[in-house]
């Protein structure tokens, strides 16, 4: 009898109704870039694309409470409590949103492999995206151990860590959270449309000073 273990979950839900709102958010969000877009080039993890994330003067990580959305923001939050209890994580604290940012990927764009650790989770909500303009990748925390093993034919790499990531398929409106020190990375803009995300991260880390 065969059995999987050591499973990894991650969450996917739609906001309801998101066209009638889509236009708008998309507006504010580039509203934000547009104010500098030099600054937001600067992010380490970013090759030819933007981040409003940082520390600096002018850079943001509390679109939570900058953006005029509560119907949504009420809305990501009760979808991080569920995957939280999904998780089994601990039921007498209630995790919280920590950061909200946005990320802007012009055509030939991409996010490096990293991860949001220490936040317990970490995810994405789409503004405005489709697969045609690249999407999420998220690693396979076995990878350098299940490359090493025999899987291939002739035909096929020998180096295999490709061969074990999960794509998630962006479209406007989706959320995918997932666990913070889950390695991903997303897959160049081959479009000339953009790729308009909003990254988040969740859990208990608002506490620690």
């Amino acid at each position: 009898m065969l059995k999987d273990i050591f499973p990894v979950q991650i969450y996917e839900a739609d906001f309801p109704n998101y066209e009638i709102i889509k236009d708008d958010l998309l507006s504010d969000v580039m509203t934000l870039f547009n104010q500098n877009l030099e600054l937001y080039s600067k992010h380490r993890l970013f090759n030819q694309s933007y981040s409003l994330e940082g520390t600096e003067p002018g850079m943001y990580r509390d679109l939570h409470k900058k953006l005029d959305y509560p119907e949504l923001m009420t809305w990501i939050q009760g979808e991080v409590e569920k995957y939280w209890q999904a998780l089994n994580y601990t039921r007498f604290v209630k995790p919280e949103i920590v950061h909200m940012w946005s990320n802007l990927t012009p055509k030939g764009g991409n996010i490096i492999q990293h991860n949001h650790s220490p936040y317990e989770i970490a995810g994405s909500f789409y503004v405005d995206a489709s697969p045609d303009r690249g999407c999420l990748v998220l690693v396979d925390p076995n990878e350098m151990i299940r490359g090493r093993l025999p899987h291939y034919d002739s035909n096929e790499s020998k180096q295999g860590r490709y061969f074990f990531d999960h794509i998630v398929e962006p479209k406007p409106g989706k959320l995918v959270l997932f666990p913070g020190w889950l390695y991903h990375k997303t897959q160049k803009n081959p479009s000339d449309d953009p790729r308009v995300v909003i990254g988040l991260n969740a859990g208990l880390m608002y506490r620690i000073v």
